[in-house]
């Protein structure tokens, strides 16, 4: 496959969509006030701590690791672009927690866009994509109005959300917020009904930890305005921080082993390769070759999406080595034990400095394996005999 035909291939897929043409009917929404107004569209965006009227808490996070082998090799190739995160050797994960609240700010539940009224503008998590390029107009037909502080755990359209951006996001910085704040323990978290069994388990461990909490289920034609909307994100030096914050993936995997009462085994044992084949993204071409390989290395393949949740917990907590393409499932590294080898895959010129960042606190060995260009839905060849030289490097 050229690469350049790949390149355009990737593009058009995430870009020529019916998704991304609801993105831009909104910013051509936004430019008319009243229509702007009516759908939940705004012109500009802001961070949260430039919005905010309350600083709850910061914290400036930096933890350093000493690496050398396949994990150095693999940042090497971000040396230019990492900077100071990346030098003799040692790697940083960097960023600023922040907690911040917002009077008069609303909630888009059938957007899931937070909102500053007052001049009207969307509220940034001051990562990534400004907001205004990844609204969606929607129409709110009823308005509720709550008292005191808020936080949401609603913040994707029809609530369903994405494995890892619920749980290594969303879920993530409600935690931060309520273990760093003690005032915001009796807060009210406004979550969508009908969540999936990972959702309502989060939500049943916060009913549990913090009784004072009101979880209030909303739909997804509902304004929510709040009297303090409180925003929690970070603030990246470089998406390898996305994981900055040892603490708060540490009591995320408390959170969930809890709930499912699952207690990590004494000696994790198993040999896991997570299979991509019920998923039409990034793919390997060769995975039956890879599967005997690594098969005959005690591996067995496991497809994390036909597990229940509780069950993909249990599973990582008794791995002993992981190979899998980059991907949410590897969301789940949460839950492996400290001392795990972890091997990620992925197609050339697809892959960033990414699950390192979680893999090494939570105390994992980490080695990355780069296979041939992507294809068509970045489908990619692996060779066996590197994925193999990386487990042995690692000691898996």
């Amino acid at each position: 496959m050229n690469p350049t035909y790949a390149r355009w291939h990737r593009w058009a897929r995430k870009n020529v969509t019916a998704h991304q043409l609801g993105r831009l009917s909104a910013r051509a929404i936004a430019g008319v006030p009243w229509l702007g107004y009516r759908l939940g569209t705004a012109t500009r965006s802001i961070p949260y701590s430039e919005a905010a009227d309350v600083v709850h808490a910061e914290e400036d996070y930096d933890e350093a690791f000493a690496l050398d082998g396949p994990a150095a090799a693999f940042l090497d190739d971000y040396a230019g672009e990492l900077g100071p995160l990346w030098r003799d050797g040692v790697f940083h994960l960097v960023a600023r927690l922040g907690v911040y609240g917002v009077r008069r700010g609303e909630i888009l539940m059938g957007s899931g866009q937070l909102l500053r009224r007052s001049p009207r503008v969307l509220l940034d998590t001051e990562s990534g994509t400004p907001n205004v390029e990844k609204q969606m107009p929607a129409i709110h037909r009823h308005r509720l109005r709550l008292a005191g502080p808020v936080l949401t755990l609603a913040r994707t359209p029809r609530g369903s959300g994405h494995y890892y951006h619920f749980i290594a996001e969303r879920f993530r910085f409600v935690l931060h917020a309520l273990r760093t704040c003690p005032e915001l323990r009796t807060a009210t978290v406004v979550v969508r009904p009908e969540p999936n069994a990972y959702q309502k388990a989060a939500y049943d461990y916060l009913a549990r930890t913090y009784p004072g909490l009101v979880i209030r289920e909303v739909e997804a034609d509902v304004r929510v305005v709040c009297e303090e909307l409180v925003c929690v994100g970070r603030r990246d030096v470089h998406r390898v921080s996305h994981f900055a914050g040892r603490a708060d993936f540490e009591e995320i995997a408390h959170a969930y082993r809890t709930v499912y009462g699952i207690a990590p085994p004494a000696r994790p044992t198993r040999r896991l390769y997570l299979s991509r084949a019920g998923i039409r993204l990034r793919r390997t071409e060769n995975e039956a070759e890879i599967e005997a390989a690594l098969a005959a290395r005690g591996f067995e393949t496991v497809r994390p999406e036909t597990l229940s949740h509780a069950d993909q917990v249990r599973l990582f907590g008794e791995a002993k080595t992981i190979v899998a393409t980059g991907g949410a499932a590897l969301t789940n590294l949460l839950f492996a034990p400290a001392g795990a080898t972890v091997v990620e895959t992925s197609p050339r010129e697809i892959q960033f400095p990414f699950f390192i960042g979680l893999a090494l606190q939570m105390g994992q060995r980490y080695g990355h394996v780069y296979g041939g260009p992507p294809g068509p839905h970045e489908l990619y060849r692996l060779d066996p005999k590197a994925l193999a030289a990386t487990l042995d490097a690692l000691g898996g």
